[in-house]
């Protein structure tokens, strides 16, 4: 799950988002994806993010979530189901 900081708690215009971490907030989709780009006044600045961008896409159907990965239409997963555990490591 994710939160957003929003200005006068999102009432005024819901994809008005806050990050307080390494990227800022460029695309609030909920259900559908996020996106954001490195913050360059990050407070830690040393320790910005890597990539320039990022990507979020929310993919429900694991089957689906799979075939992403393999295909190269994503890099990264979450929820890996046990009974593939095996096949994502080759």
């Amino acid at each position: 799950y994710h939160l957003v900081i929003q200005p006068n708690g999102g009432k005024d215009n819901p994809n008005a988002g806050i990050s307080a971490g390494p990227y800022k907030v460029t695309v609030n989709q909920p259900g559908v994806r996020h996106g954001g780009e490195r913050f360059a006044n990050y407070w830690r600045g040393d320790k910005a993010g890597h990539a320039d961008q990022i990507e979020i896409v929310v993919i429900n159907d694991a089957t689906a979530r799979l075939a992403a990965l393999q295909g190269g239409q994503v890099h990264l997963i979450n929820r890996v189901e046990p009974k593939v555990v095996d096949l994502v490591k080759r």
